[in-house]
């Protein structure tokens, strides 16, 4: 059998089944985003969504992540989507990547990486503090720059004309 991803369509009415073979794997991500990318827009005539997962020899964390995505498309239009025949030892996979792609972007921080989103925030505000500041210190340099010479010449008259009354 071939290790190339493969996806066949049948549509009737309001239904569209897929059935998915090969390797759904990072190796051959190029060809798996171009399978699935046409069956994420959803037909104005379909309402619901089977994937058959029978043929699929071999799957990792981007075929997961696809796979979800493609019914996260479906379910998120109010649509149904649903998986059939993905192998056992495969489903503990595809769950863990459901459930993490599913919760909210506050609940996806968990206590461990408080202090990354902490060290984030204050890189951001420095960040924004430094494009505040440069043209600040731009103009401050360019305004000492000027009339440093003026005042410089102010301070030698001054002392040249206290050295020359002292004589």
């Amino acid at each position: 059998m071939s290790s190339e991803p493969l996806l066949s369509v049948k549509a009737g009415g309001e239904y569209v089944e897929l059935a998915a073979g090969g390797f759904w794997t990072a190796s051959h991500a190029a060809s798996l985003e171009t399978l699935i990318a046409p069956h994420t827009q959803v037909s104005a005539c379909a309402r619901s969504l089977s994937i058959d997962m029978t043929g699929v020899q071999a799957f990792d964390t981007f075929g997961a992540w696809l796979l979800e995505k493609l019914l996260r498309s479906w379910r998120g239009k109010g649509l149904e989507a649903n998986i059939v025949g993905l192998a056992e030892h495969y489903k503990g996979l595809f769950r863990e990547v459901e459930r993490t792609n599913s919760a909210p972007l506050e609940k996806r921080k968990s206590r461990l990486t408080q202090p990354l989103w902490w060290m984030e925030s204050l890189g951001r505000r420095v960040e924004k503090l430094a494009y505040t500041l440069v043209p600040f210190l731009n103009m401050a340099g360019a305004t000492s720059a000027n009339t440093a010479p003026i005042s410089t010449l102010w301070i030698w008259s001054v002392c040249w004309c206290c050295v020359k009354s002292a004589c």
